[in-house]
């Protein structure tokens, strides 16, 4: 082997080594994810809030003085 093969041969070693590493490190990254998975409950609770919101801008639109109205 000549001395040009053998630092070709240190360098493939050496990125094969680096996407080793980051290899294991994404797969750590990953199982430290936990991804959220609302509850029945929770989803339910969620939905009852919109509609409530929704149901109270509606009310307030229906019931709300107008402002160039002389009943203040």
């Amino acid at each position: 082997m000549n001395y040009h093969q053998e630092e070709l041969t240190a360098t493939y070693n050496r990125e094969r080594v680096r996407e080793v590493f980051n290899q294991i490190h994404l797969e750590q990254n990953m199982a430290n994810l936990i991804t959220h998975r609302p509850s029945l409950f929770t989803m339910t609770m969620h939905s009852f809030a919109v509609w409530m919101i929704s149901t109270g801008k509606e009310l307030n639109e229906r019931y709300e003085i107008p402002s160039n109205s002389f009943a203040r």
